[in-house]
């Protein structure tokens, strides 16, 4: 689902939450498998892409729900997430977008060049992403239990 199709549902709540419940859980079984998975490097970045792609979208997703339905149980319990932060979550929340592209840039960068690459700037790039596949699964697995009372 695009931006465009995010915002043309804008005023469906049930249909948003829908999304991003299917897009938790897509997150969660792409970083399951840069996890526990055999691998090969260029697999590695490719569903590192994928991974970070849905995490764009998920936050992208969040500014949608808090501007639209702020008084939501769901909603309450993602903006509570960015209370910790001295900013507004919506700012907090296209700061993580900004971060996180400029890691899918680097990630795409490694794969287009992969043979020319230098060798440590392959190796910091596939961490990074076994890093957020990590993190994913602790706190998105926790943020499904808290948020649809499952897992």
């Amino acid at each position: 689902m695009t931006t465009t199709d995010i915002q043309n549902i804008s005023n469906d709540y049930e249909k948003l939450m829908d999304h991003q419940f299917n897009l938790l859980q897509d997150m969660i079984n792409l970083s399951d498998y840069v996890i526990y998975q055999e691998y090969q490097d260029l697999q590695l970045l490719k569903t590192g892409r994928k991974l970070l792609n849905k995490m764009i979208e998920i936050n992208k997703l969040n500014i949608e729900l808090i501007d639209n339905f702020p008084e939501e149980e769901e909603v309450k319990f993602i903006i509570k997430q960015y209370q910790n932060y001295q900013l507004d979550p919506i700012y907090k929340i296209e700061e993580e977008i900004k971060n996180l592209e400029v890691i899918l840039e680097d990630i795409e960068e490694v794969s287009e060049n992969y043979n020319n690459v230098d060798e440590d700037f392959l190796i910091d790039t596939m961490d990074t992403i076994v890093m957020i596949a990590t993190y994913n699964l602790r706190d998105y697995e926790n943020t499904l239990k808290d948020t649809f009372g499952i897992m």
